[in-house]
């Protein structure tokens, strides 16, 4: 069955997402961005680390990677706070502090997660996980890919168009499981994109199409399992 949504509740769903990770939150100690999330708190905090010496000019991308991480885990290491690359509660004080101020930087090399032999679930899950996971979760099973959307280039374009942009969100609550599911759903999302990219072109049968669809809809549920932990 197809759930159709207008773009006002798509935006509605991703303002809600973005929402769960807001500097004000994470002061609150509600939520605390890691590597793998993007969007503007994760500007932001890069903002004021290049302020403050510990990023160079121009690396202000929004998208907490390696080298984010890393200047975190400087700054958390001269302030004498928990050396985890995360930004939450207490670090962020720091660093939002109206007398923070830039000092000789640390060499601190970036943390590593040791690949355990089996996963280990509660290192991963926390209340704000499980929510980001959710939200990720609903915002991907909005829409399924049935024979009315699969019936032209251009519907099939526009579905692609806006599960790509959900890709986003779901690939950044995906940091947060273990490395075995984490791998898994990239796995899934490489292939979907595939997918994604194909559905906006012409289809010599309608029997290739659909197989597409059936297949999409597959790995789009496989990942949903994942996110919510049913898998």
């Amino acid at each position: 069955m197809t759930i159709s949504i207008t773009s006002q509740t798509q935006g509605a769903t991703t303002r809600g997402f973005q929402e769960a990770y807001n500097l004000d939150r994470i002061r609150a100690g509600d939520s605390v961005l890691m590597e793998g999330h993007q969007g503007e708190a994760v500007r932001q905090v890069q903002e004021r680390l290049i302020a403050l010496g510990y990023l160079p000019e121009g690396s202000n991308d929004g998208k907490l990677g390696p080298q984010t991480r890393g200047a975190i885990e400087s700054y958390q290491a001269d302030q004498g706070l928990v050396v985890d690359g995360k930004v939450g509660r207490d670090t962020s004080a720091k660093l939002f502090a109206p007398d923070a101020e830039a000092t000789e930087v640390s060499e601190v090399e970036p943390a590593t997660t040791p690949t355990p032999e089996a996963p280990i679930v509660d290192e991963y899950v926390t209340s704000d996980d499980a929510a980001q996971r959710d939200l990720a979760a609903d915002a991907f099973a909005q829409e399924d890919w049935d024979s009315e959307i699969l019936d032209s280039p251009e519907t099939r374009g526009e579905l692609a168009t806006r599960k790509v942009e959900t890709l986003q969100a779901v690939e950044a609550a995906a940091a947060t499981l273990s490395p075995e599911d984490r791998n898994e759903v990239q796995r899934l999302t490489e292939e979907l994109r595939g997918l994604y990219d194909g559905f906006g072109g012409w289809y010599l049968t309608n029997s290739g199409v659909a197989a597409d669809g059936a297949r999409a809809n597959e790995l789009e549920g496989r990942v949903i399992d994942l996110l919510r932990g049913d898998a």
